[in-house]
């Protein structure tokens, strides 16, 4: 009997030891996985940052054209360029663009590509859009995408056209008449940084109808409805009574205040002991910084940003933590005495 309860006893000890080594090999095979998954994750990050290393060095020329419809042509009618190399201002065309059904606008865009795509050719970015916003109802976007003229082009330069025309503002706007805002995006995978540009406003009028009458605009959707002007209503503001002097105003807050004084002078002439009143003021002192510590952070809660929060709540927090010191060791110095 005592050689088969040993004998159980070291059966019962190797299977303990086959499931530690069984869990300590299935958690060495679960980090293993963990490590190799964080490995391909920055290998992945690694790459699409060496992918993305081209740039758009520089803004070479921007420029408008309109065109005008006469005999089944476009004919040339106006053209308001840009100058690109104005810093720091944004760009605006130097003439007014009016665009009507009888004619269409051209935006060309010719771009100096950087890094690793200096040299590239026939290189088409992922995202061209020419974005038209209605000034007055901003929900109303129209967006036209970008034909790229690579076979135009040198190595390294980035050449997009854009054509607007009457027709096909109407078919995402509608017969929406009035000032677009127009910005350019133009977007890569393999760029640093996108460009994104406004240069001004085109005017647009739609064909009149048959009967010679200007098409309406478009109701107004149910996104549309926080743009919508409100009802005009005149307001009355009653007239300010008049104030007291500022001096009487100084003589009854003294005239509050004159009680504080005579309980003071009431309290030593009956005998009163203070010497307890240097930790209440300490108390006070410490509880006040505390309160105002919270309230810095219900104000940075609220509207206050965080470069602004924290040399104050620092400042705050220092002076609290000084206070409490001071009180917490004047209380301890009374316990001792």
């Amino acid at each position: 009997e005592r050689k088969r309860e040993r004998e159980r006893e070291r059966e019962r000890e190797t299977k303990g030891r086959e499931t530690i080594f069984s869990s300590s090999s299935s958690m060495k095979s679960s980090s293993q996985l963990f490590f190799l998954g964080l490995g391909l994750f920055l290998l992945a990050c690694t790459a699409t940052r060496v992918a993305a290393a081209g740039q758009i060095k520089e803004v070479k020329n921007i420029e408008a054209r309109t065109f005008a419809y006469g005999g089944g042509k476009a004919e040339l009618k106006d053209t308001s360029p840009i100058d690109a190399k104005k810093n720091g201002q944004a760009f605006k065309f130097e003439t007014a663009l009016h665009l009507t059904d009888e004619s269409e606008i051209v935006v060309s865009l010719d771009l100096v590509l950087g890094g690793d795509l200096s040299s590239a050719k026939d290189f088409k970015p992922e995202q061209r859009l020419l974005t038209l916003t209605h000034s007055a109802r901003k929900t109303k976007v129209a967006r036209i995408v970008g034909d790229v003229k690579s076979h135009e082009t040198e190595a390294g330069t980035l050449s997009i056209k854009f054509t607007v025309t009457s027709e096909n503002l109407e078919l995402q706007t509608g017969t929406m008449s009035g000032d677009y805002d127009a910005e350019v995006v133009v977007a890569d995978t393999r760029f640093e940084s996108s460009f994104k540009q406004k240069f001004g406003s085109i005017f647009v009028t739609h064909a009149q109808k048959s009967d010679g009458s200007i098409p309406s605009d478009p109701p107004l959707d149910a996104r549309e409805f926080e743009y919508a002007p409100k009802p005009e209503f005149d307001h009355v503001m009653r007239q300010p009574e008049k104030r007291p002097p500022a001096f009487l105003s100084l003589v009854f807050t003294g005239a509050t205040l004159c009680p504080l004084g005579l309980l003071l002078l009431v309290l030593l002439s009956s005998g009163a002991n203070l010497k307890g009143m240097d930790s209440v003021f300490s108390a006070l002192i410490f509880h006040s910084s505390i309160a105002v510590v919270l309230g810095i952070i219900f104000l940075y809660w609220l509207k206050m940003p965080l470069l602004k929060t924290l040399p104050i709540l620092g400042t705050a927090s220092a002076f609290a933590a000084l206070s409490g010191y001071r009180h917490l060791k004047g209380i301890a110095k009374r316990k001792a005495s």
